[in-house]
């Protein structure tokens, strides 16, 4: 995706969504993997790690082609607060308790 002007980020903010599973076992396994201490093989780890973010990311996010799909997305998060500030202000969104309220 393209904008068209360049985003700073002038600010941090505490990541919401993470890589997890769907299930309490999936989970554990998926931190499992991010546990460097854990015995899991180096080749059997990368494979798992890939295969996860191409599962839970890359899957997610390839029906987004454009602004107007990701804005789309966006609507569908349930607090504003999941959103970073540099997107709301992007979009020109503003506070909203609820996805069904943004306009």
């Amino acid at each position: 995706m393209i904008f068209p002007t360049p985003v700073v980020l002038t600010t941090q903010m505490h990541v919401w969504y993470r890589l997890g599973g769907n299930t309490k076992e999936e989970d554990l396994q998926i931190r499992n993997l991010f546990d460097l201490e854990s015995k899991i093989d180096k080749e059997k780890r990368l494979f798992q790690i890939n295969n996860a973010i191409t599962d839970k990311i890359i899957d997610a996010i390839q029906p987004v082609n454009n602004e107007e799909e990701l804005l789309e997305e966006i609507k569908k998060i349930p607090y504003s607060s999941m959103i970073p500030l540099v997107v709301k202000a992007h979009f020109n969104l503003s506070e909203w308790g609820d996805a069904n309220a943004i306009s």
